[in-house]
C-alpha cells in the first residue's frame, strides 16, 4: 500500500515504468505484496533527502509530473537489478540505465539553484522553490560601501 508521500506507487510504475507490466506484477508475487511500494518510498526518500536543499519535503500531492516520472526511473532501474537483466543486453536495459541516470543527472540539476536549470513546478505551473534565493546585496550608489567601511571604523 502506498504511503501519502510516496511519489510513484505500482500503479504508475506499471503504467509509466519502462519494466513490461507483466515482469512487474511477477517481481511482486515472488518478492510478496507491497515489494514495489517498498521500493518506491525508499526511491522518494532519497530523492527528498537531496531536494531538501531547495524544496519543502516531501511534496505536497499532488506531486510534480516531473519528479513522479524521474522516480519511476530509478525504481524501474531497481526492480531489475533485483529481478535480473534480460541476457544478451541490448534490450530493455539500455534504456532503463539510461532513463535512470537521466533522472540522477535531473535530481541533481533540480537542485543546483546557482547553474541548474531544471526546477520542480507544481501543477498549477508555480515553481515548488521553497528555500534559498538571490545572495545579491546592492547599494544605492557604487561608492555607499567605502563610506560605510569608514563610518564602521571611525565609530
Amino acid at each position: 500500500m502506498a504511503t501519502p508521500f510516496q511519489y510513484a506507487d505500482l500503479a504508475y510504475v506499471k503504467a509509466q515504468g519502462l519494466m513490461p507490466k507483466s515482469d512487474v506484477d511477477a517481481l511482486e508475487t515472488k518478492e510478496g505484496a507491497g515489494f514495489v511500494d517498498g521500493v518506491c518510498e525508499v526511491v522518494s526518500r532519497i530523492f527528498d533527502s537531496k531536494l531538501v536543499k531547495r524544496y519543502a519535503v516531501p511534496q505536497p500531492s499532488p506531486f510534480p509530473d516531473s519528479l513522479r516520472r524521474r522516480v519511476t526511473d530509478v525504481v524501474v532501474r531497481r526492480l531489475y537489478g533485483r529481478r535480473g537483466w534480460p541476457p544478451g543486453g541490448g534490450g530493455p536495459d539500455d534504456e532503463v540505465v539510461k532513463a535512470a541516470d537521466a533522472a540522477e543527472a535531473w535530481l541533481t540539476d533540480a537542485v543546483e539553484s546557482e547553474h541548474g536549470l531544471s526546477e520542480l513546478v507544481r501543477t498549477n505551473g508555480v515553481s515548488a522553490v521553497e528555500k534559498g534565493g538571490p545572495l545579491g546585496y546592492s547599494e544605492a550608489s557604487p561608492y555607499d560601501w567605502m563610506d560605510r567601511q569608514s563610518e564602521a571604523v571611525r565609530g
